[in-house]
């Protein structure tokens, strides 16, 4: 995994959707110019379909209202939004909402980099992210009928499905 800009945060900041810790990619020490990203290179089946899941939030702290992440595998992007107007931070930890979020893509090689990049920044806030938690990679069955016709006209068997915890 590498990571550039981004706060890695415990329960002791806000709630955590899932397990110990959440991120931040807009870290506390970074500057307007100082995109937080987090990527990981993982082994894909090129040609097979992929299903990313994550929990989305947004850091209360600071503007502005509504934090952008890009999210990007193979050839596809996507860019999602979360709006912290219903986050009030008056107390630490903050009580903050994620949203679950689907990004599917294909691979086109053995291997595929997943990446998750601010795109707050360019607001020249800094250090008020949108937060991520929870992501996973599923690759996405095939339907049962085309695996009937696989089986029969190239004598594979079935797949099974695989699911990458990242975060």
């Amino acid at each position: 995994m590498a990571a550039n800009n981004v706060d890695y945060n415990g329960p002791g900041v806000w709630n955590i959707a899932d397990g110990q810790r959440n991120i931040d990619l807009d870290g506390s020490i970074g500057t307007a110019d100082d995109s937080g990203t987090l990527s990981q290179t993982f082994d894909t089946i090129a040609g097979q379909s992929y299903l990313v899941t994550f929990q989305l939030s947004g850091n209360p702290a600071g503007g502005p209202l509504v934090k952008q992440v890009q999210v990007s595998a193979s050839d596809s992007s996507q860019t999602f939004d979360y709006d912290i107007q219903t986050i009030l931070p008056t107390n630490l930890p903050f009580d903050i909402t994620y949203e679950q979020e689907e990004f599917p893509f294909t691979a086109v090689n053995s291997s595929t980099t997943l990446s998750f990049a601010s795109l707050t920044y360019l607001t020249g806030d800094t250090g008020f992210g949108p937060i991520i938690d929870n992501v996973s990679v599923s690759a996405v069955p095939e339907p049962a009928s085309m695996s009937v016709v696989t089986v029969a006209g190239f004598g594979l068997g079935l797949r099974r499905r695989r699911v990458k915890q990242i975060i």
